[in-house]
């Protein structure tokens, strides 16, 4: 049942995961100093009436998967240094309100499965260095207003399933790598608006 948070001092704080999680009354967070934090994970899962969040520093954070995870009141996010990032799965899971997504530093990042799954109020994608990627599966599905997605380096994905499924409204698909791809099932299954699929190698 809890509404509000107090002003506390965060500035020796190194974990912030589970912070928030499952306060689904909450509608604002104080300006949080976490400027030595670490994991991030699981922050904000579960915060069904936040609608905003305010800028944090994540300068030094390494893991930040599920952190926004069914926030499904949730309209934006500030720009956050994912720099450091390696776990993104997750990470905006059925914010279903979220009309766009900052660009993010995702060099680091080898873990993107579900990562936007079910953003229905997504008309676009930032440009992700996925380069370390090895998990892809189900990263856009249920997007259904996605038209396009940003040409991402796959070259080192081994899971492919579902990455597309649902996204009705997805027109045409980049050229992915996929050459070390292993398991493809239902990857484009109802995406209904789709004429023509990159050639793939499905090799493996």
């Amino acid at each position: 049942n809890l509404t509000t948070i107090p002003l506390l001092d965060t500035s020796n704080g190194t974990d912030f995961r589970y912070m928030f999680y499952n306060c689904k009354n909450l509608t604002t967070i104080p300006l949080l100093d976490t400027s030595k934090g670490k994991l991030f994970y699981e922050m904000f899962l579960g915060c069904t009436n936040l609608t905003s969040v305010p800028s944090l520093d994540t300068s030094n954070g390494t893991d930040f998967h599920s952190m926004f995870y069914n926030c499904i009141n949730l309209t934006s996010v500030p720009l956050l240094d994912t720099s450091n990032g390696t776990n993104f799965y997750y990470m905006f899971y059925n914010c279903t309100n979220l009309t766009s997504v900052p660009l993010l530093a995702t060099s680091n990042g080898n873990v993107f499965y579900a990562m936007f799954q079910g953003c229905t109020k997504l008309t676009t994608i930032p440009l992700l260095d996925t380069s370390n990627g090895t998990t892809f599966n189900n990263m856009f599905s249920s997007c259904t207003n996605l038209t396009t997605i940003p040409l991402l380096n796959t070259s080192k994905g081994k899971n492919f399933y579902e990455m597309f499924l649902g996204c009705t409204n997805l027109t045409t698909i980049p050229l992915l790598n996929a050459s070390n791809g292993t398991d493809f099932h239902s990857m484009f299954y109802n995406c209904t608006n789709l004429t023509s699929v990159p050639s793939l190698d499905t090799s493996n």
